[in-house]
């Protein structure tokens, strides 16, 4: 390998990686201050692409391939969710249109400080951009990422979401409103046909309504523990016998309705998915065993029911008693 000391004092060396997927001979140049920092860097780049075709393509007709061929193993709503991943890095073409070989560390750094997106935001795009190196057959370059903001969302109480039920009584978020309570995401609220719900009032949770181009029901949940089985209040069951379907909302309806139905009423502001962790806490204040709770909410780990939804509720009674007690909201 030979190396060359420039007259700016940097170093300088030139790597043969191979040849790529039409026989072309592919060189990188590389430059470092140190000479022997240069040559370990220079050692690591021929072991990552050793006996492989180096590719040529831009990180942005990497990235469309990408998608394109795990289009058919993912579900829409994450094959959407890259989509719009896509659209954003596009506004940066800087990064979007170098070749995947020429992306450095540096790069990651810069596009993460000018993204300025949050936490777990930056963590998805970059968590697909190492994707897309990957099923290329290349190393990742490495960023440090800010510190994941510590969630802290307000929970419910008993109180008011009793008061909320009341408000809802009805209403078309009756029957919605009163699932998500007992832990049903809105995915799986909008997928519901009356045919899930059986004689002894136990609604089977199987489906997600999720949306990819446009809105699809899924025939599985978000994951396999998901698809759960749970005995709600009669009350709820003889309301969704009547009318003959558990909601005609999508997702994105539900979603709209609940701000405006929180505003009208005086309730505080919070999203739907703050139902969910109501029900974690209220059947934890139960004295409802965390497998239970982990059942009924269709969490596969205690993590997310542990970190997410520390808040505790007044202790009251146990188990068997989790039906009733909703009931009694219902009134």
């Amino acid at each position: 390998m030979k190396i060359e000391k420039l007259k700016s004092g940097l170093y300088r060396t030139v790597v043969y990686l191979g040849k790529d997927a039409n026989g072309k001979r592919i060189q990188k140049s590389l430059t470092d201050t140190s000479r022997q920092r240069l040559a370990r860097r220079a050692s690591e780049m021929v072991e990552t692409y050793r006996g492989k075709a180096v590719r040529l393509d831009t990180f942005s007709s990497a990235l469309d391939a990408y998608i394109t061929a795990r289009s058919t193993v993912l579900s829409p709503s994450t094959i959407a969710g890259y989509r719009s991943i896509e659209r954003t890095l596009a506004k940066q073409d800087w990064f979007t249109s170098k070749p995947l070989l020429d992306i450095t560390d540096a790069d990651m750094r810069r596009l993460v400080s000018v993204l300025n997106l949050s936490p777990k935001t930056l963590r998805n795009i970059t968590g697909l951009v190492s994707a897309v190196f990957d099923f290329n057959g290349l190393k990742s370059p490495s960023v440090r990422l800010p510190a994941k903001a510590p969630t802290d969302r307000p929970i419910p109480d008993a109180d008011t979401v009793t008061a909320m039920l009341q408000a809802a009584r009805g209403t078309r978020l009756e029957v919605p409103l009163g699932l998500a309570m007992m832990g049903l995401r809105r995915s799986e609220i909008c997928a519901l046909s009356v045919t899930d719900l059986d004689r002894d009032d136990i609604l089977h949770i199987h489906r997600a309504a999720v949306y990819g181009p446009e809105l699809v029901i899924k025939d599985t949940t978000k994951t396999a523990s998901s698809d759960r089985y749970i005995k709600i209040p009669h009350q709820l069951a003889q309301m969704i016998r009547k009318q003959g379907y558990v909601t005609e909302m999508t997702p994105k309806a539900l979603s709209c309705t609940f701000p405006h139905f929180l505003r009208r009423h005086g309730f505080p502001q919070m999203r739907l998915h703050d139902c969910r962790h109501f029900m974690a806490s209220y059947l934890h204040s139960l004295g409802v065993p965390d497998a239970e709770i982990m059942r009924m909410g269709g969490w596969k780990t205690d993590h997310v029911m542990k970190t997410v939804y520390r808040h505790a509720l007044a202790q009251e009674e146990t188990a068997q008693k989790v039906a009733d007690k909703y009931a009694d909201m219902l009134g």
